[in-house]
């Protein structure tokens, strides 16, 4: 198990994030201010609209990490190009054939989603919408190869530099187009990833630029039967956020689903500021079981403890400035926004605290934790956003969603720890419940003060209170274990890049 590996991969993603975030943050702002919410809502639509084509992928690209991984691991690296071309020849059949029934199918649901103004560009967009997702599951194959081998990093390169790309492209032609221009970009992008991929590709692996048939039926029964259960979840929890939209379409309008875009692709960005670098431990742990079994639990522990304390501080923030980032990103104090935001922040929680069980899952090949617990939280948002949007309109369909990823993410984390017999509790030290309690006790006044600030005066004891609660906050992060340990992780990998 390589650390130094490990920690710079895991950094890579985090900057990656944080790069490709501000990027987006820009980028909606811009958007909103040329196209206006309403497009922004129809535009959001398709993209869930055509996301349904990933269906096609079938868990291979999950597959390939793990695959590429154990093939290292055990010496079998003559299978890979092997593997890469054959999930290549897949991936490209499936998603193209999913594509067209999508559009002739799309092309007549979409009136009943969105209004009878927005259809004739909705219909229009779809196509090019569809292209994008191809080039992208093509560009998948490449980056999960890539995976495979513990480089991360270079994947969270290319993500940056097209993330760019996407930026300047949309800056450039959405003026010209409108919002047809925000889709020309958006396949620009795609074109510069599988560009980029593909190079990379045939310089890690040294694979010579030959065209020949490179089919191997049982590695394709290998990985499918491997990543058939991932897909069956992958599927199920990628309806979410669409169905949640389509709700929201039918129960709050074409603008709330606009600032719902907005705050879950904010959310998903900072998620992912976690997510992304704990990933980087399922081709770990696929090694691990190939190697020394022994190292999952101990890897898991330590990830979980990390994990835990930089989500508290991720959500801490979010909730916290939930209202000053509607004043700088909307121009304006967006009650619809912040509600969206502070909801799916503290159901984010949950979810990012089952990341460690969820990849360990997945690395280590079982996968039926996984499929329950999504298969519950698609029927709760499903059904459950349904009656709750009757009732209460778009919020309700919120606190669905966000209901249903607290039980995903409960199902998940306690079925591991009773798989690894390991007590939730153990896990959590003194520190962590001060830090806990100190987060949530600010999370809870700096609401009171913003509302106070919007609807009435501030008090000077008021604020002198906040202080107090930012003060305890910050007393209890820097004090927590954790810190000193990524201080100390990130010091030596500072200092490995300067030697």
């Amino acid at each position: 198990m390589n650390k130094s590996k490990i920690t710079f991969n895991a950094i890579s993603a985090i900057v990656q994030v944080v790069i490709v975030g501000i990027v987006y943050f820009t980028l909606y702002k811009f958007i909103l201010s040329q196209l206006g919410i309403e497009l922004l809502g129809v535009w959001s639509l398709i993209v869930a609209s055509t996301s349904v084509v990933s269906v096609a992928n079938f868990g291979i690209s999950s597959s390939i990490v793990r695959f590429v991984s154990t093939y290292i691991a055990s010496k079998r690296t003559d299978l890979i190009n092997k593997l890469v071309f054959t999930s290549l020849i897949f991936i490209l059949s499936t998603y193209t054939l999913l594509s067209i029934i999508v559009y002739f199918l799309g092309t007549g649901l979409l009136h009943f989603i969105i209004d009878d103004h927005f259809i004739s560009i909705a219909i229009t967009l779809l196509p090019f919408s569809l292209i994008s997702l191809i080039i992208n599951a093509t560009s998948g194959v490449f980056n999960s190869a890539i995976d495979g081998i513990q480089k991360n990093y270079i994947k969270s390169y290319i993500i940056i530099f097209s993330s760019i790309v996407l930026l300047v492209l949309s800056i450039w032609l959405t003026p010209k187009f409108g919002i047809f221009g925000l889709v020309y970009a958006q396949i620009g992008q795609a074109i510069f990833v599988l560009t980029l991929t593909f190079i990379f590709f045939i310089k890690l692996f040294q694979t010579p630029l030959n065209i020949r048939w490179n089919w191997d039926s049982m590695i394709f029964k290998e990985i499918f039967n491997y990543g058939f259960k991932i897909q069956i979840a992958s599927i199920l929890e990628m309806t979410l956020e669409p169905i949640s939209k389509f709700l929201l379409s039918k129960f709050g309008g074409l603008t709330m689903v606009g600032y719902y875009e907005m705050a879950v692709r904010l959310l998903v960005q900072l998620r992912s500021l976690i997510t992304s670098a704990t990933q980087v431990i399922i081709p770990v742990v696929a090694e691990a079981k190939e190697i020394n079994p022994n190292n999952i639990t101990i890897l898991y522990t330590k990830v979980f403890s990390i994990v835990l304390y930089l989500n508290i501080l991720l959500t801490t923030f979010i909730v916290v400035s939930a209202p000053v980032i509607s004043l700088i990103w909307i121009d304006h104090y967006e009650s619809i926004f912040v509600n969206v935001l502070i909801l799916g922040s503290l159901s984010m929680f949950f979810n990012i605290s089952s990341t460690p069980a969820y990849f360990n899952y997945m690395g280590e090949g079982k996968n039926n934790w996984i499929l329950i617990a999504i298969f519950i939280s698609f029927s709760i948002n499903s059904i459950l956003g349904y009656f709750l949007g009757l009732n209460f309109g778009g919020i309700g369909v919120v606190i669905s969603s966000s209901i249903a990823l607290v039980l995903n993410a409960i199902l998940i984390i306690s079925s591991f720890h009773r798989f690894k017999e390991i007590k939730t509790l153990h896990l959590l030290s003194y520190y962590d419940f001060k830090l806990i309690i100190s987060s949530v006790i600010f999370m809870i006044f700096s609401n009171y003060v913003f509302h106070s600030i919007f609807n009435v005066e501030i008090t000077s004891a008021q604020i002198i209170l906040y202080v107090v609660c930012l003060f305890l906050f910050v007393l209890y992060f820097i004090k927590n274990p954790t810190f000193m340990i990524l201080r100390t992780l990130i010091l030596k990998l500072v200092k490995g890049l300067n030697v």
